[in-house]
């Protein structure tokens, strides 16, 4: 494969290896060759690495102790990716590093392999040239991020006193539309969810629908109720615990780049909800929570009809969830939601989830990573106060601050066929992580 000339080849040869490795976790592939292949890949650049056991997917910590260090760093990332199917959708094999058009193909590419490669790619270069760089090195690689992390909690509870740090960089990030490096502060959290219930024994004929109840009418009901006609949560409580935004968010949400009618053509949607726009838009984005219908399920959906009555629906649900709100809480209130409403028989079931994160945009910190992030890229970065998805950063963020910056792109295609990065935030991703070493290891 030529090189382009913008790549370093240690850091493209590297990712091309990795990528090769189907560390598909929901499936249990590439977990060995996976921790075998990074395991020797920190070992070559000095590091101290441990594979550590856990009731799932192992967990590798890699550290560089820095004699006199002025401070440290942990490097979160994951090492499993999500399957490739459907297959017949990519245009090159998905376990096959591939460059083409300015990009750089492959599953796993934008989420999160080469974010991992981009780090160790600036370490090499920099202890190349400092190698009495000031600065505590750490890695942590889970393999199970891409199902939900069941295990990390543990793992953190048991081992944060080896790699509690000064910074945290999370495993992901981009540029945005107009060339600048996004800086996330944090995640939403999540509960996952599914709403069950059975009025019949069996399913019966649909004549009898004048005198029998109807599970998929109820659950339509119990839908209809969570949300008014302004998409306001009708849940009595739920807005309670939300933690009000101060001005510094809402100037960090002004300055968002957001180009609604760009959006709205690549979404195909006619308009927003509400029918917000400018800041309030960004708002009810990032920093408002939300409840979603995933999918519905009941009765015949087969070719053709049938008269049936079904005697069972379910609907699953996920509720996006904002500073103070906790998964637990949540489903207190839905539970005394549906009480209240007349719908008793209606059985939660299946909720998990892991509450939201976030990292003042004031914090002191937060100014050396924008200071590296525009070293690199010439342009000021932008503060993302939360990422309206979810993930685990919740298990750090009581214990140090946290930054996501990473090598994606609008059109990364994370978890879709055809993911990719872009050469240039592949370079970019390389310069802007030695710059972010040398901030701290400055004054």
């Amino acid at each position: 494969m030529p090189l382009p000339v913008a790549c370093d080849p240690w850091a493209l040869e590297t990712l091309t290896s990795y990528v090769r490795i189907p560390s598909v976790s929901a499936q249990g592939r590439g977990i060995d060759e996976s921790c075998e292949f990074l395991s020797r890949t920190f070992a070559g650049l000095g590091f101290r690495v441990e594979r550590i056991a856990t009731a799932g997917h192992p967990v590798l910590l890699a550290e560089r102790v820095a004699p006199g260090a002025r401070r440290s760093i942990v490097f979160y990332n994951h090492y499993d990716v999500q399957p490739p199917e459907p297959l017949e959708l990519w245009s090159s094999p998905p376990f096959e590093t591939v460059v083409r058009d300015g990009r750089i193909w492959g599953r796993g590419v934008a989420d999160n392999k080469a974010n991992l490669i981009v780090r160790l790619a600036a370490v090499r270069d920099l202890l190349a040239r400092r190698p009495d760089l000031p600065v505590t090195l750490r890695f942590l690689v889970e393999g199970e991020e891409e199902i939900g992390s069941p295990n990390l909690g543990a793992f953190v509870a048991t081992h944060l006193h080896r790699f509690r740090s000064d910074l945290c960089i999370w495993e992901n990030g981009a540029r945005t539309l107009d060339g600048r490096l996004e800086l996330i502060l944090g995640c939403k959290g999540v509960l996952h969810l599914e709403l069950a219930l059975h009025s019949l024994g069996a399913d019966q004929h649909s004549s009898r629908g004048a005198i029998l109840p109807s599970a998929p009418w109820r659950l339509v009901w119990v839908l209809a109720g969570l949300k008014d006609a302004d998409e306001r949560v009708r849940i009595q409580g739920f807005y309670d615990p939300v933690r009000a935004t101060t001005p510094a968010d809402r100037e960090v949400l002004a300055q968002i780049p957001f180009d609604e009618a760009a959006l709205r053509a690549q979404y195909g949607a006619r308009g927003w909800l509400g029918g917000r726009t400018g800041i309030d838009l960004r708002h009810r984005l990032f920093c408002e929570p939300a409840v979603n219908i995933n999918g519905l399920t009941s009765g015949y959906q087969g070719k053709g009809n049938k008269t049936v009555l079904p005697s069972s629906a379910s609907a699953k649900l996920d509720v996006r969830l904002v500073p103070d709100q906790t998964p637990e809480g949540v489903r207190s209130l839905l539970r005394g939601h549906l009480d209240r409403s007349g719908f008793p028989d209606v059985e939660i079931t299946h909720a998990q989830g892991y509450p939201p994160a976030r990292t003042p945009v004031d914090h002191p910190i937060i100014r050396r990573v924008a200071r590296a992030a525009e070293a690199a890229t010439g342009k000021t970065p932008v503060p993302i106060p939360m990422m309206p998805a979810s993930g685990p950063m919740y298990l750090f963020a009581d214990h140090m601050p946290l930054v996501g910056v990473g090598t994606g792109n609008p059109d990364s295609r994370a978890h879709a066929p055809d993911e990719n990065i872009t050469v240039e935030d592949f370079r970019l991703g390389q310069e802007v992580i030695v710059h972010l070493l040398e901030e701290m290891a400055g004054d």
